[in-house]
């Protein structure tokens, strides 16, 4: 869109979301997941400096819970879902030694503890009315990038 000033453009964006959720059903139904890494199952990066002598401590566990289903029968359904990851993770840093004037590298820990949840509960009083209410967390308890 060109302004009044001639040359001087104004460029506006604008983007829209969608979230979806599920909702329970006149079944129950559930899944569960566990997702596990550990430093010895996975290569080091391409740019990884092998010249330290140890490879960077990591380990990672992460949970996923999901259930759904009918309070009452066509009338009221619930879904909720968890999930946790903890991970124990490194930074590479430096530093420096004045002796010798160079920098001595090693790891620094980043770990990463945090939990998401979300719950929902739909209501239909009526053939034409639903209510649904829903409630979503993510706690972050342990997020750092790194500590020396």
């Amino acid at each position: 869109m060109a302004t009044q000033l001639g040359k001087i453009y104004v460029c506006a964006q604008c983007g829209s979301q969608f979230i979806v959720t599920k909702a329970g059903t006149n079944e129950f139904h559930g899944s569960a997941s566990f997702f596990f890494r550990h430093k010895s199952l996975q290569g080091l990066p391409a740019t990884f400096d092998r010249t330290i002598g140890h490879t960077p401590p990591f380990h990672r566990e992460q949970y996923a819970f999901a259930i759904g289903g009918p309070i009452k029968r066509d009338k009221a359904w619930f879904f909720g879902s968890v999930e946790y990851r903890n991970q124990k993770g490194a930074v590479l840093v430096g530093a420096r030694n004045l002796a010798t004037r160079s920098i001595v590298r090693s790891f620094a820990d980043a770990s990463l503890e945090d939990t998401l949840s979300t719950e929902r509960f739909d209501w239909s009083p009526t053939s034409q009315d639903r209510i649904s209410a829903r409630y979503s967390l993510q706690r972050e308890d342990a997020v750092a990038a790194s500590t020396l």
